[in-house]
């Protein structure tokens, strides 16, 4: 269940005038002067995608090849089933990094840690509509052919 208050953001942004250009760093000033937190902000953010298409980052090579780690943080709060489910999406390319990235963090929103497999699975079933029952690490990613 998306938070009251990153819907709120949510309207805010679409509220804005569409002639009037703004970085997304002035907007995030804004809101947070209205009094919403860093977290929210990021959330709402990813959910409308802003910035990733002006981005001047180039990707690292292992991030188009599929290979991802988590960090630190990330893992913090999951189980390691939970960590484990979600490489295996990544790898795979059953999800997007942004839809990863959107899972983990609704993950530390909404449940206390650790994070279960269960807990997790039903986070990505809000993101993914064709989310497989099982996620076998041994599978052939989507974009490779099958032998």
């Amino acid at each position: 269940m998306m938070s009251e208050r990153i819907k709120e953001i949510l309207d805010y942004i679409m509220d804005l005038d569409p002639g009037e250009l703004r970085e997304s760093a002035l907007v995030q000033e804004e809101l947070e002067g209205l009094g919403y937190n860093g977290f929210e902000i990021r959330q709402a953010f990813r959910m409308l995608d802003i910035g990733a298409a002006s981005s001047d980052h180039v990707p690292d090579p292992a991030a188009l090849s599929g290979s991802r780690v988590l960090g630190d943080f990330e893992k913090q709060g999951l189980s390691i089933a939970a960590q484990g489910y979600l490489i295996n999406l990544r790898r795979l390319g059953i999800v997007s990094e942004m839809q990863l990235s959107m899972i983990i963090d609704n993950a530390a929103f909404e449940f206390a840690p650790p994070v279960s497999l269960d807990e997790v699975k039903e986070l990505a079933g809000r993101y993914i509509v064709d989310l497989p029952d099982d996620v076998n690490p041994d599978a052939a990613r989507r974009d490779e052919p099958l032998h």
